[in-house]
């Protein structure tokens, strides 16, 4: 109870503090929208530093120099277990990038606001056709040199370390343009939360950044199996980085 007041606390100064840099920020991008834009992202860093401190998480980060510098912008594929996987990843990231989410968080006062201020792209699951629009709105963005975060999952896994099916359509975010993807291995993030709601406890979490995977140059077989390689490549992560944060 007493991580879920802290969680309160740290949620209302974030508030408090948007009623000041909101309107700072639409007008620092309307004279200059990339300053704009980095007002935005650390803005959002910040307040997930203050989630991460509040709720008494230890996160590690790994493999950090695989992070790309602004403007080469690459597809995130991350594994999905809990609402903190972002709060976690963001607080790393050197460059702009947005996000692919679920339609719902449009909604939610002050978080849609600053979700579709570091690009957002907001996904509803159950209709296909916006879907697709969804994808080609990513890759406009990676075309524009912003990086997007992707849970290829579609939805959240239950069981610590253990991934479910990926989604073959996330790719072409990366496929299309070509550019590389950089898996993304996140432990521990279950506990804080989502494994006992409404309930935060203060945990140990990793968030490893894998080598990045090319996808310009590969025959269409390889760009058909590119869900696979990555997922692959995430669960042999997990499975080294899980036993350290049980």
């Amino acid at each position: 109870m007493f991580r879920l007041i802290l969680f309160a606390v740290s949620a209302l100064l974030i508030a408090i503090a948007t009623i000041v840099c909101y309107p700072l920020y639409r007008i620092i991008r309307k004279c200059d929208q990339k300053k704009g834009d980095w007002f935005a992202l650390h803005f959002v860093q910040r307040g997930f530093a203050m989630f991460i401190w509040f709720c008494g998480v230890k996160v590690t980060y790994k493999g950090l120099e695989n992070l790309p510098e602004d403007g080469d912008a690459v597809l995130f594929a991350s594994n999905h277990r809990s609402l903190f996987d972002a709060i976690l990843t963001y607080r790393a990231f050197k460059g702009l990038t947005g996000n692919l989410s679920k339609k719902e968080l449009k909604s939610y006062p002050i978080i849609g606001w600053w979700i579709r201020s570091i690009y957002g792209v907001l996904l509803d699951r159950k209709d296909r056709r916006q879907g697709m629009e969804c994808v080609l709105e990513c890759i406009r963005l990676i075309n524009s040199g912003i990086s997007i975060l992707a849970y290829p999952e579609g939805t959240r896994s239950h069981v610590e370390g253990e991934l479910l099916m990926f989604h073959k359509g996330t790719f072409k975010i990366a496929t299309k343009p070509g550019v590389r993807i950089v898996p993304v291995a996140v432990s521990g993030t279950g506990d804080i939360f989502d494994d006992h709601r409404p309930y935060i406890k203060a945990r140990k979490a990793i968030v490893e950044f894998l080598p990045p995977v090319n996808t310009a140059g590969l025959s269409q077989d390889e760009l058909n199996e590119i869900h696979n390689i990555v997922r692959d490549r995430i669960q042999e992560c997990l499975n080294i980085n899980t036993p350290e944060v049980m």
